[in-house]
């Protein structure tokens, strides 16, 4: 499942995602109850793209590689602890293809953890989607 915000109304879709081409990036949602209804196409900001992933129970939207070296940002800023001794850290949940792994990468700092290993020992609080917070 992925989601995106429409080029249209730069609200929230959910569905499938479809790369038409190049700069052609769509969200279906699949309509399997009803042969009359069809299913609905939302042609989406690519940048805002994210992949869902169920980690510990909880839903977490992931960024990923759209394109070759271009980074979606609509994965969820997480807050998360290390440690009890260091101080809270602030990243965004990325998905990177080479590795099969799901990140929390600080885009201040350049760190990134597993997320498995940076939740390993702590919670996890999901602080919203990194596009709607830049600047914040």
């Amino acid at each position: 499942m992925h989601r995106a915000k429409t080029i249209k109304t730069g609200k929230w879709v959910y569905g499938y995602y479809v790369k038409a081409n190049e700069n052609t990036h769509f969200i279906v949602q699949m309509n399997y109850y009803c042969q009359l209804l069809r299913n609905v196409t939302y042609e989406i900001d690519p940048a805002t793209l994210a992949m869902s992933i169920r980690f510990k129970g909880v839903l977490i939207w992931a960024s990923f590689e759209y394109e070759k070296d271009k980074l979606s940002n609509g994965g969820d800023r997480v807050k998360f602890y290390e440690d009890d001794a260091l101080p809270e850290m602030i990243g965004v949940v990325e998905y990177e293809k080479n590795k099969a792994a799901f990140w929390i990468h600080n885009r201040t700092t350049e760190e990134a953890f597993y997320l498995y290993d940076a939740t390993k020992d702590s919670s996890i609080e999901i602080i919203g989607p990194a596009c709607d917070l830049e600047g914040k």
